[in-house]
């Protein structure tokens, strides 16, 4: 289940010295011991005031720093190969919702109100701002069919705020959160410790109702999706074999029925046998 933590004695941390000091976790990953040592490495690094300016600079200031956004809510801060597998750093940007005709956009964008969990563990820290408020609860993903509508059993569940210096932890596929707009900006860092596996679903859930959506579409099977269809317009005899390959996929419906699809369309498209 999500952990939650607060440190009130973090000495302020540089990007490289974090890292350093990440490597040299004496702890098995994933243990109780690994997981509060991360958090407090986390918040040491979030401690240091001019973190942000500091990249900033470092990049030629805002608008040449503006290449290391990889989108409109967040920028890399680093990355680094550890013992422990990737290991990323990003700074997220969470805005109040303005309304008007942007608004399904922006909450989209911001993943405000949507129920989901993740394919990686990692851990998020209050930078700046009063921070957003979320919505924590537990799922048994092994319990779960993956079919739009199936009830999901949500456990554990609990508010917190993200506000600076609070650092939540949160598991592999097991843990899901609901984030709700925040009264004014704020800014969080995240600490993201690799993909742990594939082989299972990520899901977006109604935590109102405790029904499944559907799984996410930019998670990895969801652009596994995306590529079988856009491969089908320009498919020749051995993608369709490839399509073939992934129509048998034995864990994800949803790749099966994309790559149905991309068969059906790439014939249709071409004329070719079905």
């Amino acid at each position: 289940m999500a952990k939650v933590f607060s440190f009130l004695d973090a000495s302020p941390l540089s990007v490289d010295r974090f890292f350093s000091e990440l490597d040299n976790i004496p702890y098995e990953k994933g243990s109780d011991e690994f997981i509060e040592e991360c958090a407090r490495l986390l918040s040491n690094l979030n401690s240091d005031p001019f973190l942000i300016r500091r990249h900033i600079e470092g990049h030629g200031g805002i608008l040449s720093a503006i290449s290391t956004f990889a989108s409109p809510q967040y920028f890399v801060l680093g990355r680094h190969h550890s013992k422990f597998g990737p290991i990323g750093l990003r700074v997220n940007f969470w805005l109040p919702i303005s309304g008007g005709k942007f608004y399904a956009r922006e909450k989209e964008m911001y993943s405000y109100e949507l129920g989901h969990n993740h394919d990686f563990r990692f851990f998020t820290v209050g930078h700046f701002g009063p921070g957003y408020v979320t919505d924590l609860c537990e799922i048994d993903p092994d319990g779960i069919a993956g079919i739009p509508g199936e009830h999901v059993d949500l456990m554990n569940r609990s508010t917190e705020q993200l506000t600076p210096g609070k650092v939540i932890y949160f598991d592999t596929f097991s843990d899901v959160h609901v984030q709700h707009p925040p009264d004014q900006m704020s800014v969080s860092i995240n600490l993201i410790i690799g993909v742990e596996n594939w082989k299972r679903e990520q899901y977006e859930i109604d935590l109102t109702s405790s029904k499944l959506v559907g799984g996410v579409m930019q998670s990895p099977i969801g652009r596994t999706m995306a590529c079988l269809d856009f491969a089908s317009y320009f498919a020749d005899s051995e993608t369709q074999s490839l399509f073939g390959e992934f129509a048998k996929d034995k864990v994800f419906e949803r790749v099966r029925t994309a790559a149905r699809g991309a068969i059906e369309n790439s014939a249709s498209f071409f004329g070719t046998a079905r």
